[in-house]
């Protein structure tokens, strides 16, 4: 993990509940393409990472690939991380 930014948090427009989110950044040992920027998502989910990860630490990170073609981006969501 070389970079964890702060905890976002807001209110949802369309169902009124609260939300939390955070983003961390990975650097692999590949020779290119070896940065990635990932999202976790849910209040439950968020202290979760930040009680158990820091800068630094060698972890391994599963995760699905999602387009949204209307806003030109792409998201990387974990959804299994271990040490």
């Amino acid at each position: 993990i070389t970079k964890i930014n702060e905890t976002t948090s807001g209110t949802s427009a369309a169902t009124g509940k609260e939300w939390k989110k955070l983003s961390f950044l990975l650097e692999t040992t590949e020779e290119y393409n070896n940065l990635y920027c990932f999202e976790v998502f849910g209040e439950e989910k968020v202290d979760q990472f930040t009680k158990f990860n820091r800068v630094g630490q060698d972890v391994d990170v599963d995760f699905n690939v999602k387009t949204n073609e209307q806003m030109l981006q792409m998201l990387l969501r974990e959804w299994k991380f271990q040490e």
